[in-house]
C-alpha cells in the first residue's frame, strides 16, 4: 500500500474528493496488511526452521546435525534458513542461495579452433565472415582435398578407447516400457546415450562452439508480471517492462490495457485474429452474477476457460479464491470511497464477453507462424490454451454470416504493431514473448562460424557441407547385475525451465535481476545435474501425486514407472576412432581423464538424472593400431589382435599444450571449465558431504500449497556456482 504524498492529501481534502474517514479506513487497511505480513514471515521461519534444520537441533550445539542454521546477514535484509531471503528493501539484488538438481558449466571467454580450422574455415566462410549457404564445384572439390591431405599426412592414429562403465546409482535406459533398454534381454547402454555424453564433455573442455540447432533451442521465452513491486521486491524490473508493454495511458491520464479483443480463427493450418469493430463492443459481468448465471461452483471458476453461449463468448480467467467476491452494488460502493490506486486491491471482481457477430469481417490478420509456433512451444503455461482449445464450455459457432468457412473459432486479446500480430493469449494479461530470443544470451563470439573440435572429429550437418564422424561408439552390454529396484513411480522428469532467469542466466549486475531482455543477458553455461547418494529416494511422493492429479490434463503422465538396474552392475563398451592426430586424440581421452586433486570422477547418463539416478563410473583404456595391422591374418593359435594397449599420457600433454598455445583467454577458460567440471562430477562428494542432498534440493515452487511453498522461489534467489554450492553444503550453511 502506498500512502499519499501529504500535499496531495491536502488538496485532495480540500476539494472534496478524500475525506477524514477515508484516510483512517486506509490507515487501519494498512496497519492489518503489515500484521499479515509479519505473520506470513515468522511463519516462514518457522516452516523452513522445521524443514531444514531439524538435524541441528537434534545435534545440539557442537553436534553433528549439520542442519542449515538461520543466518541474520543485516538489520535491513532477514535470513532464514539456508540464507533465504524473507523480506528485503527493493532495492536490494537477491542473494545466491537457491538449489537445484542441476547447475551449469561456465561458458569460455574464446572459442579453441580444431587443428582443421585453418585452412578448413576459409573455404566455409565468405569475405565477411559468414558461413556461406552453398559451394560452388570448385569449392566443394577443395574442402575434399583438404579433408584427404588432414588425414593422410603427418602422424595419425587409428584404435580404440575401451570403456568398462559401473552404475554408482540405480540406472535407467529410457526404452518402450517400464524395464531399462534390453533390446536382447541383456540390459546395455546404447552407443548413442555414450556418444551424446562424450560430445558434449568434449565441447565443454575444447571451448566449443554453441548452435541453435545442437545446444540450444532458440526461441522467444514467455513471461507474466502481474505482482506488484511492493510484495514481490525482486520482481520489479519485470513486472515493469510487463507493464509498459502491457498497459498505457489514457487523454484522460486512466490507466488502459494494450491488448486488444478479437477471435482467433482457424482455417485449415493457417489462424487469423479478427478484431472487434471497436473497444465498445466488450462487456463485463460481475462473476458472482456469472457463477449464479451459469450455476458455476467455487471449483468451476477456479480455472481459466471459454463458456459460449450463443454466439457470445465469455473469457472466464481463473481465480485463486472466490472468498473476496462481491456484489454489484458492493463493487460500486468500494469503488465510489477508495482512491483509484487503492482500487485493484479487491482482486479480479469482473468477467469479459463479447460476441463474433461484432467482429470486422473485412480485416482478418493472419497470425505469423512464428508466433503460433512459439505460442504451441510456451511449456509453462497452465490452463487455457487457445490453440489447443483444452478448456472450453458450450458449443462454439461453427459459421458466420457474411464470412468465409472456418475450422474453429475462440475469443481472444492480443497484440499489434504495425498490422503484424506480435502475440496474443486469454484474458487482457496474457502471457507474452520477451523481445529477445534464447540464443541472443550468448556471445557472438560462441556463434562464430569456426570449426572447432566436436565439428571436425563428430562431423557436422552445415548449410554448406556436411561430413562424417571419425569417431564410432559401440553399445555398452552388461557384464553382470545385481538386479532391479522395485516397480515404481518415479518423481516427474521435468523439462528445463529456462523462464527461471534467476537460475539460467548469469546474475552478474550489482543492483538487480538479470532477464532475458536485460541488455547484455548471457546464458550461465552447459547445465549438468549433480550426483546424489546411492539410496537417494527417486520415487514419487504422494503429495507430488496429488498436485500433479489435480493440474492440467496430462500433468499426471509425468510420472512414470520404471524399475532401473540396481547399484553395481557392470558394462564394456567401446569407442573407435580413425585419423585422429595427437591432439585430436588427447582431446577425446581428455573426457575420461578428469580428475585434478584426486577426485573421484563419475559421469551422469540415462533418464532420471535429475532424481539422482544414472551416476556411473567409467574406466577408459587406449588401444592402438600398430603399422603392420591387418597385414598378418593369424597370431600363433588365433585371429591376430591389430590393437595394442597405449599410454594416454603423451596424447593428453599434446592437447594441454595446444590448449596454452592458443593464448590466455582460451587457457583461463580450460582451467576454470574444469574446475567447475571437478565440483560437479566428484563423486566422492556426494558420499561424504552430510547436508548434500538439501544442498541440491529442488526448490518447491508450487504455490497451490501454501504450507510447503518454498518463497525462495517466489523471491527468485540466485543459484551460487558448482564450488559454492559445495563449500555451502560443506559448511552447512
Amino acid at each position: 500500500m502506498v500512502d499519499f504524498d501529504p500535499d496531495v492529501l491536502a488538496k485532495l481534502k480540500a476539494t472534496g474528493l478524500y475525506s477524514d474517514e477515508q484516510e483512517q479506513q486506509l490507515k487501519k487497511d494498512r496497519k492489518r496488511q503489515d500484521e499479515q505480513n509479519e505473520r506470513r514471515r515468522k511463519e516462514n521461519q518457522r516452516r523452513q526452521e522445521r524443514n531444514f534444520g531439524q538435524q541441528n537441533r537434534k545435534g545440539g550445539k557442537g553436534g553433528k546435525g549439520g542442519g542449515f542454521a538461520p543466518q541474520h546477514v543485516t538489520a535491513q535484509c532477514v535470513h532464514g534458513v539456508y540464507g533465504e531471503v524473507l523480506s528485503a528493501p527493493p532495492a536490494t539484488k537477491p542473494q545466491a542461495i537457491a538449489t537445484a538438481p542441476y547447475n551449469f558449466i561456465p561458458l569460455p571467454d574464446d572459442v579453441l579452433p580444431s587443428p582443421l580450422d585453418e585452412t578448413l574455415r576459409t573455404l566455409l566462410t565468405d569475405g565477411n565472415g559468414t558461413e556461406k549457404s552453398q559451394l560452388s564445384p570448385e569449392e566443394t572439390r577443395a574442402v575434399s582435398q583438404v579433408f584427404h591431405a588432414f588425414r593422410t599426412q603427418g602422424k595419425r592414429y587409428d584404435g580404440a578407447i575401451t570403456l568398462s562403465i559401473e552404475n554408482l546409482t540405480p540406472l535407467f535406459i529410457g526404452g518402450t516400457g517400464k524395464d531399462t533398454f534390453a533390446p536382447t534381454g541383456t540390459p546395455m547402454i546404447p552407443g548413442s546415450e555414450l556418444r551424446g555424453l562424450t560430445k558434449n564433455l568434449l565441447k565443454m573442455i575444447t571451448c566449443g562452439t554453441w548452435r541453435a540447432s545442437e545446444d540450444m533451442m532458440d526461441q522467444h521465452l514467455y513471461y507474466r508480471s502481474l505482482m506488484a513491486p511492493r510484495s514481490a521486491p525482486f520482481n520489479s524490473g519485470l513486472h515493469a517492462l510487463y507493464a509498459d508493454k502491457m498497459t498505457g495511458e489514457s487523454a484522460s491520464g486512466r490507466v488502459v490495457k494494450n491488448a486488444k479483443p478479437g477471435f482467433l480463427v482457424k482455417r485449415g493450418r493457417r489462424y487469423f485474429i479478427y478484431p472487434l469493430l471497436d473497444d465498445e463492443r466488450v462487456h463485463s459481468i460481475v462473476i458472482r452474477d456469472y457463477m449464479k448465471s451459469f450455476h458455476a461452483s467455487d471449483r468451476d471458476v477456479r480455472t481459466s476457460a471459454v463458456r459460449w453461449q450463443g454466439h457470445t463468448a465469455y473469457v472466464q480467467v481463473g481465480l485463486l479464491s472466490t472468498r473476496g467476491l462481491k456484489t454489484k452494488d458492493e463493487i460500486e460502493e468500494f469503488f465510489r470511497v477508495t482512491p483509484p490506486k487503492q482500487r485493484n486491491r479487491i482482486g479480479k471482481q469482473y468477467y469479459k464477453y463479447f460476441s463474433i457477430d461484432d467482429i470486422d469481417k473485412a480485416k482478418g490478420i493472419e497470425v505469423p507462424p512464428e508466433v503460433l509456433e512459439e505460442y504451441r512451444n510456451d511449456k509453462n503455461r497452465r490452463g487455457m490454451d487457445l490453440v489447443r482449445q483444452n478448456h472450453v464450455i458450450g458449443q462454439a459457432p461453427t459459421s458466420i454470416a457474411g464470412m468465409a468457412a472456418f475450422d474453429a473459432v475462440i475469443p481472444c486479446f492480443y497484440l499489434a504493431e504495425d498490422g503484424v500480430i506480435k502475440a496474443f493469449g486469454h484474458g487482457q494479461s496474457f502471457r507474452i514473448p520477451y523481445d529477445h530470443a534464447t540464443m541472443d544470451a550468448v556471445p557472438g563470439y560462441l556463434k562464430a562460424p569456426v570449426v572447432d573440435f566436436t565439428d571436425a572429429m563428430f562431423g557436422r550437418t552445415g548449410k554448406a557441407l556436411s561430413w562424417a564422424s571419425r569417431v564410432a561408439f559401440e553399445d555398452a552390454v552388461a557384464t553382470h547385475t545385481k538386479g532391479t529396484e522395485s516397480e515404481s513411480l518415479a518423481q516427474a522428469l521435468m523439462q528445463p525451465n529456462p523462464t527461471s532467469f534467476q537460475l539460467y542466466l548469469a546474475q552478474d549486475k550489482k543492483d538487480e535481476l538479470v532477464h532475458w531482455d536485460t541488455p547484455g543477458a548471457r546464458i550461465r553455461g552447459y547445465k549438468m545435474y549433480w550426483h546424489q547418494k546411492n539410496g537417494h529416494d527417486w520415487r514419487a511422493r504422494t503429495a507430488e501425486r496429488t498436485t500433479l492429479a489435480k493440474r492440467e490434463e496430462g500433468s499426471a503422465n509425468l510420472l512414470k514407472t520404471i524399475t532401473p538396474l540396481k547399484a553395481g552392475a557392470t558394462f564394456a563398451g567401446r569407442i573407435r576412432f580413425r585419423d585422429l592426430d595427437e591432439v585430436e586424440l588427447g582431446a577425446l581421452l581428455r573426457v575420461f581423464h578428469l580428475a585434478e586433486n584426486n577426485e573421484e570422477i563419475a559421469y551422469k547418463i540415462g533418464m532420471g538424472k535429475s532424481i539422482g539416478l544414472g551416476s556411473i563410473r567409467i574406466v577408459a583404456e587406449l588401444s592402438l593400431e600398430g603399422a603392420d595391422a591387418y597385414q598378418t591374418l593369424f597370431d600363433g593359435d588365433g585371429w591376430q589382435e591389430p590393437l595394442q594397449a597405449a599410454d594416454p599420457a603423451p596424447f593428453l600433454a599434446a592437447y594441454d599444450a595446444y590448449v596454452k598455445q592458443a593464448g590466455s583467454a582460451v587457457e583461463e577458460s580450460y582451467t576454470r571449465i574444469r574446475a567447475a567440471l571437478s565440483a560437479m562430477l566428484d563423486y566422492r562428494s556426494t558420499q561424504q558431504i552430510a547436508q548434500w542432498e538439501p544442498a541440491t534440493a529442488a526448490i518447491n515452487g508450487n504455490t497451490d500449497d501454501p504450507s510447503n511453498h518454498d518463497t525462495r522461489f517466489q523471491n527468485r534467489n540466485v543459484l551460487p556456482t558448482p564450488q559454492e554450492v559445495v563449500q555451502y553444503a560443506k559448511k552447512g550453511l
